[in-house]
């Protein structure tokens, strides 16, 4: 078995060791550990279906105990910096029909999408 098969099964003994935990919880358990079951299935998603490896990367990922752990460890980290729900939520709040609440891009773009007037002379302002 090659070393991509074996991180692949190790992925999945991972996931499958979730489910195994998760299925022993209560439902107000699960709804408290929703980010971090969240980060393990986009952990095992992008890992199985959309990332490709480089040999070294598999090397390191089956250096480690656990590697779907470390890997949604690590997404549950930038998860936590709420700057890309800000930009969802300016996003959405831009389609509301309610007078827009304008981000600071927003008004910088129709700043700089207005026709500019034209700046007096140095003569015309002393005349003035």
């Amino acid at each position: 078995m090659d070393k991509l098969q074996q991180l692949y099964d190790r992925l999945e003994a991972g996931l499958q060791g979730h489910f195994s935990a998760w299925s022993q919880l209560p439902p107000d358990t699960l709804v408290m550990l929703s980010r971090e079951i969240t980060a393990i299935r986009d952990a095992h998603e992008y890992l199985t279906e959309a990332h490709g490896f480089e040999p070294e990367e598999v090397d390191y990922l089956l250096s480690l105990n656990d590697p779907l752990q470390a890997v949604a460890d690590k997404w549950m980290e930038r998860m936590s910096d709420l700057s890309d729900f800000s930009f969802a939520l300016d996003e959405l709040l831009q389609n509301t029909e309610a007078p827009e609440k304008k981000s600071v891009l927003g008004k910088l773009r129709e700043k700089a999408a207005e026709p500019s007037k034209p700046q007096p002379t140095a003569k015309e302002q002393e005349v003035r």
